[in-house]
């Protein structure tokens, strides 16, 4: 800003001195023209009197009145001869008829002309003036004087106006360096704290008390700045408890724009699609690899599905979109998708269909036993002594039998609902074994098969659930009593291991053969459905112990083999 003040104010300076100096030119030489023409007139109206033309050399009176008028004067003859000069002599001049002056001063003119002396070699000035009333005229006067004169003088006011700018721009310097400097003082702190804004420190304010111009801008910037603090502390008030708000949600949430593409996402959708990279500013089209979830979000409409997704693993997604509309509700300006995660719902909801339908199966058989036996008895078997025995036999043991399917739905539902933890008390597996060995030593002993108990000592202990465990050992042990031949043998065994207890199962009974492994702990699922309900299964043994395994932080291993038997090991961790 200084500079270009300065070098405006230099051209301007300069401007007002050269014409400054052209007009002190003009002004000078108009005033020595007409002092030469009031002297050349003088001197003609003089010469009229006395001139004769017959007297050969005028040269001393030219000389004579030079001196006065200080000009050089030169005295011409209507034919051009000069006659007289003050400076040389007249003999050696040259005729004078062509010259410019002269001829305008034959005219009855006053002849004015500027040019080089090639006599006294310099720039002078012509002044001539015809002697004479009318035409013809009698001869001419011509005064001249040099111009050196007026370049001295020229020299000296070109020295003046070079020291009146020096001093001007001196003098415009110091004021224009104040004034600048308390110009751009303020704009200096203005771009200042408008840098430590744009940095994120919105307290940041101008200190200043101009009251002109200056201080109402200072005053609306800090305005400004007060109200952008407020509106970003806000904004950032609102983003933090966004974010807090997505974090927390189980539901998967993606933003995006007008052209589809991702403007937010909380970390469950990230989940969810499995996505390892940050997707914010990519196209749906880039990140999503199902052509169904795809549509949706590329429609930008208002829907509710129900998707399957392959990747990253196979689930089934709920997804609700809204789309985001300007005020007027014509321009779309993007997409808001929700998408819950009803993979284990679906599941969930399968698995209570399904149990519900082996539950009505299971509850059905026996009920059809009795009702069936009841109906027989009532058109008349009860008058059989022998058939109504038998018949209600087979109604008690149905009866028996439904009673244990209700005791065993209700034991799972009761291990389901309680919480995924059953650590209340320590468990000694040692007294359990010895309560499950006088529970099941009778079924064993009808079958002839060689039951043995092998306890730990020093005792081993389990975080647990006493009845549970006492459960644990009372399904498994039954389980290897019923499918082992008679006079076969049953091992259940306690043993520690480095920080573990395992609780080991064994017999030499029919065996499993290895594709229906995988699926033993399902509910009411049998190997051989036919023997299962014959030997009093419900289908439900194996399920309540992986149930009762879980609740302990625990696994459960099965080995077997078709013919010679099988082994189930439960490992959880000892208590200290």
């Amino acid at each position: 800003m200084l500079v270009s003040f300065l070098i405006v104010l230099s051209i301007c300076i300069s401007i007002i001195g050269v014409f400054s100096m052209r007009l002190s030119r003009q002004i000078y030489l108009k005033g020595l023209e007409d002092n030469l023409i009031s002297n050349g007139k003088l001197m003609a109206g003089m010469l009229n009197d006395r001139y004769d033309y017959n007297k050969d050399n005028y040269d001393d009176l030219a000389t004579e009145y030079s001196k006065i008028l200080n000009s050089r004067m030169t005295i011409i003859a209507s034919d051009g001869k000069v006659i007289g000069e003050s400076e040389n002599s007249s003999e050696n001049m040259e005729n004078h008829s062509e010259r410019l002056e002269v001829k305008e001063a034959m005219e009855g003119k006053v002849g004015i002309s500027y040019r080089h002396s090639t006599t006294e070699n310099m720039d002078m000035l012509y002044v001539a003036v015809p002697v004479g009333s009318a035409k013809p005229y009698k001869a001419v006067i011509r005064l001249s004087v040099p111009l050196t004169y007026i370049k001295s003088i020229q020299s000296h006011l070109l020295l003046n106006v070079l020291l009146a700018v020096a001093l001007g721009l001196m003098i415009s310097f110091i004021t224009a360096y104040l004034f600048v400097r308390r110009l751009t003082k303020p704009i200096n702190e203005m771009t200042y704290i408008s840098t430590s804004i744009a940095q994120g420190r919105y307290d940041r304010r101008i200190s200043m008390n101009y009251k002109d111009e200056l201080g109402v801008l200072a005053r609306s910037f800090n305005d400004m700045a007060e109200k952008l603090e407020r509106t970003i502390s806000d904004l950032s008030d609102k983003k933090n408890k966004l974010e807090a708000i997505l974090k927390s949600m189980l539901s998967g949430v993606i933003a995006f724009d007008a052209k589809s593409k991702v403007m937010l996402a909380n970390p469950e959708a990230y989940s969810i699609f499995g996505f390892k990279k940050d997707i914010l500013g990519k196209h749906a089209l880039e990140i999503f690899r199902n052509t169904k979830l795809e549509d949706v979000i590329l429609s930008h409409k208002d829907e509710d599905k129900e998707i399957d997704i392959d990747y990253p693993e196979k689930r089934v997604i709920r997804v609700k979109t809204a789309a985001i509309k300007d005020e007027e509700g014509s321009q779309n300006l993007g997409l808001v998708m929700v998408i819950h995660d009803i993979t284990e719902i679906k599941n969930l909801e399968d698995m209570r269909s399904e149990f519900v339908a082996n539950v009505s199966h299971e509850l059905k058989t026996p009920l059809t036993s009795i009702k069936g036996f009841a109906e027989t008895l009532r058109n008349g078997a009860i008058n059989d002594d022998s058939a109504r025995d038998k018949f209600l036999d087979i109604i008690n043991i149905e009866a028996d039998r439904l009673s244990r399917l209700i005791n065993d739905i209700l034991l799972l539902s009761d291990i389901e609902n309680k919480p995924k933890e059953i650590l209340s008390e320590k468990v000694d597996v040692n007294k359990v074994i010895d309560q499950v060995k006088d529970i099941m030593s009778g079924a064993a002993l009808l079958k002839n098969i060689k039951l043995e108990f092998h306890k730990c000592e020093p005792p081993a202990y389990v975080m647990g659930e006493h009845d549970l465990v006492k459960q644990l050992l009372i399904n498994l042990t039954d389980n290897a009593v019923k499918y082992t031949p008679e006079a076969g043998r049953v091992d259940v065994s306690v043993i520690r291991k480095d920080d573990n207890v395992s609780i080991e199962v064994r017999d030499n009974g029919i065996g499993i053969s290895k594709e229906h492994i995988p699926r033993l702990f399902e509910r009411f699922y049998r190997v051989d459905k036919s023997r299962s309900r014959a030997l009093g299964g419900t289908g439900l043994g194996l399920a309540i112990v992986k149930h009762i395994v879980v609740s302990m932080n625990g696994e459960i291993n099965v080995e077997s083999e078709p013919g010679k038997g099988s082994r189930f090991t439960v490992k959880v961790l000892e208590a200290k």
